[in-house]
């Protein structure tokens, strides 16, 4: 459930488009309750979502609002939107008001869409009221049963365990056998395509990208050894959209991903890719934070967490210990909505720099992952107006200055220390990524005796698959 938050109607109808690829039309109702009526007023509009435009036909009917999107190209519609409004003034409401009780009678499945502070449902009359693209079977629908006893009102992402529908109808039942699992927080569905083969939903051809490096060192090396990060933001659903395809194609000495999201014994079994020794960290509540690492080599030693209990019940940080170096990778926590949790950031900072520092004193150190800050101005795309959000406070990037100061340098900048409009975390709204108005938040950050051997840092931008995008560091060891 949101906590003293509810997101905006426009908001959960961009993102329940984005989850759902797109569709070429769809039909659903939101609970008033649950959300910010930011559209009132609002009965016939285009509305932008990714490369698609929708005409969306919006309608109060309390306790519902109803939206049906059908995607066409940009059109006028002042004058179906004045004379929508002209009926809705003659009759009162009234046939609405009906309607939604009708809906709420006959109301039979929902999704949830899931958003970066929590999650919502929305409600629809059938299971096919969306028209879902050629070739994507029933069996991959979102759609669950309706339970009586559920709690329909918005869900936080951090929250423990969802409750289990008391009635699910056979398909969903058979599905949920099969994965092992019940559906989480960050599942999303592959689509496929008539003949049963997969679409790739990182939404990239990666054969088609080249994963070489043509710099070398200051002396001349040419790389040798590669380390990968990516908050893939759920890992159950960066999976089902193919994202371990990225492992097959950057083929990474070392990946580290974050946010997983997922326990253990929830894992799905295609995480289980030949030639890499695997580590999974998670934290004490189901669906919330989450950390892992991927190596060719099988490390020395392996430590979860850094020691402090506060913080390693959250399953954020893995350490590797190499014969040349520690590699640790991290998500660090957010300052959160309202800046709710800074406190708890700045409690972290500290500690997390002199669990860092304790290492560089024995090998040299590579960290990586989601810092969850903006270091500098360049570093976002709106500085001036994002000075009180949660990743670019004044606290969170002296954090990050302290770290530095320590003995340690941020790669990406070393490098490219004047390039703007390098970010690897997106919002999925406003169509933020195809705009580029993006923060940097995932780092490789060394310490400063292993920069000789560092060749580039690249951020691969135009791999899709989550609200972040991987980097990757070249190195020569």
């Amino acid at each position: 459930m949101f906590k003293g938050f509810r997101p905006k109607a426009s908001q959960v109808l961009s993102a329940y488009l984005k989850q759902t690829g797109e569709p070429p039309w769809t039909s659903y109702f939101v609970k008033y309750r649950n959300v910010v009526n930011d559209q009132f007023g609002k009965s016939h509009f285009n509305w932008p979502v990714g490369s698609s435009n929708y005409h969306v036909l919006r309608t109060g009917c309390f306790p519902y609002i109803k939206y049906h999107c059908t995607k066409r190209p940009y059109q006028d519609l002042t004058l179906e939107d004045s004379l929508m409004g002209i009926i809705k003034l003659m009759n009162l409401g009234i046939p609405t008001l009906m309607y939604g009780f009708a809906a709420t009678a006959l109301i039979t499945h929902r999704e949830t869409v899931y958003l970066p502070e929590g999650e919502v449902l929305i409600y629809f009359l059938l299971k096919t009221e969306k028209k879902k693209p050629a070739g994507e079977s029933e069996e991959h629908e979102m759609s669950e049963s309706l339970s009586e006893d559920e709690d329909e009102k918005p869900k936080k992402s951090a929250a423990s365990k969802r409750k289990v529908p008391a009635k699910k109808d056979k398909e969903t039942k058979d599905n949920t056998k099969k994965r092992g699992m019940k559906q989480d927080a960050d599942e999303h569905q592959p689509t496929k395509k008539a003949k049963g083969e997969f679409v790739n939903k990182i939404e990239t051809d990666l054969s088609k990208l080249s994963f070489d490096c043509d710099k070398t060192t200051n002396s001349g090396d040419k790389w040798n050894f590669k380390i990968s990060t990516w908050n893939v933001a759920g890992l159950r659903a960066w999976v089902k959209k193919n994202g371990l395809d990225f492992l097959k194609h950057e083929k990474p000495d070392i990946l580290c991903l974050q946010e997983t999201k997922c326990s253990e014994k929830k894992l799905p079994p295609e995480v289980n890719t030949d030639g890499y020794h695997k580590y999974w960290l998670s934290g004490e509540r189901e669906g919330y934070s989450g950390v892992a690492l991927y190596s060719k080599e099988k490390p020395l030693n392996v430590k979860y967490g850094i020691g402090i209990k506060e913080h390693d019940s959250e399953g954020r940080v893995i350490t590797a210990e190499y014969d040349k170096f520690y590699l640790v990778t991290a998500y660090v926590p957010n300052a959160g909505q309202g800046l709710k949790t800074l406190p708890k950031r700045m409690k972290w900072d500290p500690d997390f720099r002199n669990y860092l520092k304790k290492l560089d004193k024995e090998k040299p150190v590579i960290l990586c992952g989601d810092l969850n800050v903006a270091h500098n101005p360049i570093d976002l795309a709106n500085p001036k107006t994002n000075t009180k959000s949660a990743g670019f406070t004044q606290e969170e990037r002296d954090g990050m200055t302290e770290m530095l100061k320590q003995g340690f340098v941020d790669t990406f900048r070393h490098f490219y220390p004047e390039l703007s409009g390098a970010y690897t975390f997106w919002s999925y709204f406003n169509n933020a990524r195809a705009r580029n108005t993006g923060w940097r938040l995932d780092y490789f950050i060394v310490s400063e005796r292993l920069l000789p051997q560092v060749c580039d840092n690249v951020i691969r931008s135009q791999i899709f698959g989550s609200d972040h995008c991987p980097i990757t560091l070249f190195m020569h060891l």
